[in-house]
């Protein structure tokens, strides 16, 4: 395993067993109508 591939090992663990939560980006009204989504 070369240290780039460790670094990127260890982000990875980081990012996936940190305690804080990532709020999703919030999406408008006219791109749930694209996606077909309507009615809330």
């Amino acid at each position: 395993m070369t240290v780039w591939e460790f670094r990127c090992a260890v982000e990875g663990f980081k990012s996936a067993n940190a305690p804080e939560e990532k709020a999703a980006p919030g999406m408008s009204d006219d791109q749930l109508a694209e996606l077909g989504i309507e009615g809330f």
